[in-house]
């Protein structure tokens, strides 16, 4: 899709609220490319960044306790969840980003390292 090459500028996140686009951020700190390509795309935008509904009740479980561990603590950026049994042979990584977004993420069971992981999340968590 066109409209996501809209979203390769570096800019701060991009959210649907309704029929509006939403960025959260410093004002004045947007570079003005990612302005001009939003407006270009912002039907295509909409559509996607509103599709955010799974049809797998337990993926978008997993996705709920994710974001509601992120509101009960609005100090942590990333929120993060896994089960092993979600999906045979994998286990499945539900990721929350404050002000980003939310991804399911099936590794295989073999590759994955709980500890490397929770490291890698300290490293890159803001205190």
């Amino acid at each position: 899709m066109e409209a996501t090459n809209a979203l390769e500028l570096d800019h701060p996140p991009l959210l649907a609220d309704g029929q509006q686009l939403v960025l959260e951020g410093e004002k004045g700190a947007l570079q003005p490319e990612f302005v001009e390509r939003a407006r270009q795309h912002k039907a295509e935008l909409l559509t996607v960044l509103s599709a955010d509904t799974l049809s797998d009740p337990a993926a978008e479980a997993r996705r709920q306790r994710v974001l509601a561990m992120l509101a009960e603590r609005p100090s942590v950026r990333y929120a993060a969840i896994t089960e092993a049994l979600a999906v045979p042979g994998s286990v499945v990584l539900t990721l929350g980003v404050r002000h980003v977004g939310t991804v399911e993420l099936p590794i295989p069971a073999d590759k994955w390292d709980g500890v490397l992981f929770l490291e890698m999340l300290e490293r890159h968590a803001v205190h």
